[in-house]
C-alpha cells in the first residue's frame, strides 16, 4: 500500500463518519475484520458486529478531521484524528488514534482505537 491509498482510506473512513454512512464504512472492512473501540473493550467480529457498533456509534458526530498526518508502516495505517460528537451546546470533542491492518485486497482487517476520558472535553 502505498502513502497516498493510506491517507484516502483514512479520509473515507472519517467522511463516512460524519455522514453517518455507516454502509460505506461496513464496506471498507474485510467481511471477517475486527473492531476494538476503544482498545481493552470488547473485540467486535464480522460484518454484522461491526455494522452494529457503527449504527450506534456514530449517530450526532458533527465533524471529525484529522489532527497530523497517517502514518503508513507495511500494510499498517496509524492516524490521529478530532471527532465533535453531541448535541448544540453539549458537545464534546475527543482526540483519538485509530490503527487500521489492512489485508492484500485492499480491505481492512483490523482496527483499533485509543483513546480514553483524558481524550475527552466539553466545548463551549
Amino acid at each position: 500500500m502505498d502513502y497516498q491509498t493510506a491517507t484516502s482510506l483514512c479520509e473515507t473512513y472519517l467522511n463516512a463518519l460524519v455522514n453517518n454512512d455507516v454502509d460505506t464504512i461496513v464496506n471498507l472492512y474485510a467481511s471477517d475484520a475486527t473492531v476494538e473501540d476503544p482498545v481493552g473493550s470488547e473485540v467486535m467480529i464480522g460484518e454484522e458486529a461491526i455494522r452494529g457498533f457503527y449504527t450506534g456509534a456514530i449517530g450526532g458526530i458533527a465533524a471529525a478531521q484529522l489532527s497530523g498526518p497517517p502514518r503508513l508502516a507495511g500494510n499498517e495505517i496509524a492516524f490521529p484524528f478530532t471527532l465533535v460528537a453531541g448535541a448544540p451546546g453539549q458537545q464534546l470533542e475527543m482526540s483519538i488514534i485509530d490503527v487500521f491492518v489492512v489485508n492484500d485486497e485492499g480491505k481492512v482487517s483490523s482496527m483499533r482505537a485509543f483513546w480514553g476520558g483524558e481524550n475527552m472535553k466539553k466545548l463551549d
